[in-house]
């Protein structure tokens, strides 16, 4: 690479070697192409030209001894040009000392810059974004998100805030010189003006956001903040405590704005909860896996998401009727190509599921937003779906492949990729759409260092 940028790296953890032959690169990509061809459930979903991807990354690395760190970056723009959230390279990193020393997000009204910490805006009378190095923050912007996930616009986007923190990288693939500062333009209502500060060593992180806490809101509103999807009892009982203690208020909100995913649990926990009076199953998500060659799907194939076909045994007679009914108005917005995938399978969430889940049938409002993925956008959709629950905030990123661990024979570069297709209840596929709100709200820059917090605000005047 060339202007001072720093090289990427495999994680040290990663048992590769530093190089390869030409020879053996080119057999990493055959088989690259292989396992995409054989294993992944989102092959044919977009026109993607792969072997013009390939020619390109072949030719790219044509030389005597091939950087493997190269060759697992050109396998992840060729993963990435997919679309699909979860099928990537694992492991991989930038390293090096020219990272932009802040954080960008967009909210309304611009692209705000604020310090990692999350404790204060760069400029808080100029909170936005306008240029970076006398460039516009357009088109860096544009360079950091083509070498992302080309997934749904949300992803796109939250991808592209994200890359512009790769200073150096972004810099080379710009023809921009490298340098020991970054120059930043901050824009207010009134003026503008230029702030120079000097590169981080690190790559800054943006963490888990917002940091509040599950309690009781002012006019008895219960807030519950769910920060990621785990599976663990004392996760669990934390949110049967919750709706309990919330038992008499007058609405509920729940909050997994950032939340990226896990285990569908607390799907299976909250949504007893939630779900209509007369008791009646519901079905909040349907999948089919790829099958592996001619190997038959067993029952039991997506149990770890909650899944199963229609004529699983295990189904009562009222999930049964629940599924029946559904079936008779699904429509896919992606067709699987024929043969190689299974029947649908069926998540139905039941109140039987929890017992100790009682009837709430105030309102509910769930906050989501771009930070929202994987078993969060299952949570977001199959709650959406419920008559008394409110979606507010911004569309999710979009993605619930189930993803599959590979590693490639001669360089040792670890891959995933995901091996299913997930649908919203509406029959939307997950990847490349993700789940909107049904009332959109914007943060504003003070809500990303915590000086306030306009959507649980907006959430909690609706339910006012």
């Amino acid at each position: 690479m060339s202007g001072g940028a720093p090289e990427p790296r495999l994680e040290e953890s990663a048992p590769a070697p530093a190089t390869l032959t030409a020879a053996d690169a080119r057999a990493d990509l055959a088989e690259l192409r292989s396992l995409l061809d054989e294993h992944f459930a989102y092959r044919h979903l977009r026109p993607v030209d792969l072997d013009a991807l390939l020619r390109e990354a072949e030719a790219a690395l044509d030389t005597d001894r091939v950087q493997v760190v190269a060759l697992a970056r050109a396998a992840d723009r060729i993963l990435r040009a997919f679309g699909d959230g979860h099928s990537r390279i694992e492991g991989l990193q930038a390293a090096g000392d020219t990272f932009l020393p802040f954080l960008v997000q967009r909210t309304a009204g611009g692209h705000a810059a604020f310090l990692p910490s999350h404790t204060e805006l760069v400029d808080a009378l100029r909170p936005f974004v306008d240029a970076i190095d006398g460039v516009k923050l357009e088109r860096w912007l544009e360079a950091a998100r083509v070498r992302g996930t080309q997934g749904s616009a949300t992803m796109q986007q939250r991808e592209a805030e994200r890359g512009l923190r790769d200073l150096g990288e972004l810099r080379a693939a710009m023809n921009l010189p490298a340098a020991k500062h970054v120059t930043v333009t901050l824009r207010g209502a009134k003026d503008t003006r230029d702030v120079q500060l000097r590169v981080a060593a690190r790559r800054p992180i943006y963490g888990a956001w917002p940091l509040t806490k599950t309690r009781l809101l002012d006019d008895n509103l219960g807030y519950l903040r769910l920060p990621a999807m785990l599976g663990d009892a004392e996760f669990l009982d934390g949110i049967d405590a919750a709706m309990q203690s919330f038992k008499r208020t007058k609405g509920r909100i729940v909050d997994v704005r950032g939340n990226g995913g896990g285990t569908r649990d607390a799907l299976r926990r909250l949504a007893p909860y939630l779900l209509p009076a007369n008791g009646t199953p519901v079905v909040g998500n349907v999948a089919a896996i790829l099958r592996e060659r001619d190997e038959p799907v067993t029952a039991t194939a997506l149990s770890d998401r909650g899944l199963f076909p229609a004529d699983w045994e295990g189904w009562t007679d009222a999930h049964r009727t629940a599924i029946t009914t559904f079936a008779r108005s699904f429509q896919p917005s992606w067709k699987p190509p024929a043969g190689r995938f299974s029947p649908w399978h069926f998540l139905v969430l039941d109140r039987a599921d929890n017992a100790q889940a009682f009837a709430y049938d105030q309102r509910v409002v769930v906050l989501i937003d771009r930070g929202c993925f994987s078993a969060t956008d299952v949570f977001a959709a199959a709650l959406g779906a419920l008559p008394n629950v409110t979606l507010l905030g911004e569309p999710t990123s979009g993605g619930s492949g189930r993803a599959r661990g590979y590693r490639l024979t001669k360089s040792a570069i670890r891959l995933q990729l995901s091996s299913m297709a997930s649908y919203r209840p509406d029959g939307v596929l997950f990847e490349g759409n993700g789940v909107a709100p049904d009332i959109l709200c914007e943060a504003q820059p003070e809500d990303l260092v915590g000086v306030t917090d306009t959507v649980l605000q907006r959430a909690c005047e609706l339910l006012r």
